[in-house]
């Protein structure tokens, strides 16, 4: 609970890449309305001042933009799939130069989507 990504544990298990995924926390816009509301604030907090340890760890932090969509905003999954996609694919180039002499390796299988 207390480590939001754990950038620094796969470094110590060898890691020699490491690309670490934030959902941006949204700001503190509304007052909490209920038990539920204020816990969630509270674990906002938590995460922000542990964040620099992550991201120092970290060799590309990948934020895809969920800006509007509540924490839980569960029938919105096709929507928050297709924001990560988004970011990866424009992370890809930057992935890319690590691995210079790579040759793109083809599809073994295609993906499905899946309602959630």
């Amino acid at each position: 609970m207390s480590m939001e990504i754990p950038a620094g544990l796969a470094r110590q298990l060898g890691a020699t890449h490491v690309i670490s995924v934030q959902l941006p926390a949204g700001g503190p816009h509304a007052k909490p309305g209920n038990l539920f509301q204020v816990v969630h604030r509270c674990f906002q907090i938590l995460q922000s001042t542990s964040e620099h340890g992550w991201r120092s760890e970290s060799d590309l932090v990948i934020a895809p933009d969920v800006r509007g969509v509540d924490w839980d905003a569960f029938g919105r999954g096709s929507e928050l799939i297709e924001a990560g996609e988004a970011a990866a694919l424009a992370a890809l180039p930057k992935i890319q130069d690590w691995f210079p002499d790579a040759q793109p390796a083809a599809p073994t299988c295609a993906l499905v989507p899946v309602e959630i």
